[in-house]
């Protein structure tokens, strides 16, 4: 059941996306992480990939957010998404809600507004039932939403670059890099099943995620 916009005074509306917030919620977030003049287009970027509709762990309506109606464009100060991935603990399948790309307008902060789209957020989870959430980004500071520390975040494969054969000079070179296309789905697939038999937690990717 959809949750209704909640008024949170001066003009505030507290409420999940749709199709048609996408640039202004893409807008919204490029001020937030950006520096002043300087917008992030990176994160404008993800926030459209995300809602495009085709991101295989959240909707166009997944994206909690304050739009202030007193205004004539109503732009978006604030939000987040809410990403419903699968973890495996020891092959064990685990659903977790993970709010992702966590902002505000410079010019809204420091009223509350995150802590709102966080309650959104979490009414969501405790509805469907989620019951393990997990967030990645300041330290400390999503504590005052009730998460703690669980998890090192990092790691990754490093290859020695002496540990690479090396080869005569009339020999041709065995390796190229290259963008990935298509094609190339069953053998990312593979090599990240692969590293994952390391890890105690892992997240389980879809194939349209690679894609």
């Amino acid at each position: 059941m959809a949750q209704a916009a909640r008024d949170l005074g001066n003009g505030l509306v507290l409420r999940w996306s749709t199709s048609d917030d996408v640039d202004r919620l893409a807008a919204c977030m490029a001020r937030a992480f950006g520096k002043p003049g300087e917008p992030d287009l990176s994160l404008a970027r993800m926030v459209r990939r995300y809602m495009r509709g085709d991101y295989p762990f959240m909707s166009p309506a997944d994206f909690a957010l304050v739009e202030d109606t007193s205004r004539s464009d109503r732009p978006v100060v604030a939000g987040a998404c809410y990403l419903r991935e699968e973890w495996t603990y020891d092959g064990i399948p685990l659903p977790v809600g993970r709010p992702e790309i966590v902002g505000s307008d410079p010019d809204y902060r420091n009223g509350g507004l995150v802590r709102a789209v966080f309650d959104l957020i979490h009414e969501r989870a405790a509805a469907e039932r989620t019951l393990l959430q997990g967030i990645t980004g300041i330290e400390y500071f999503y504590r005052q939403f009730g998460y703690e520390y669980a998890l090192d975040l990092g790691g990754g494969v490093r290859v020695p670059i002496e540990s690479i054969p090396g080869r005569a000079a009339d020999e041709p070179e065995p390796y190229r890099v290259r963008k990935a296309v298509p094609d190339d789905v069953d053998a990312i697939d593979a090599c990240y099943r692969c590293e994952q038999n390391a890890s105690l937690i892992g997240l389980r990717m879809p194939r349209e995620f690679w894609r």
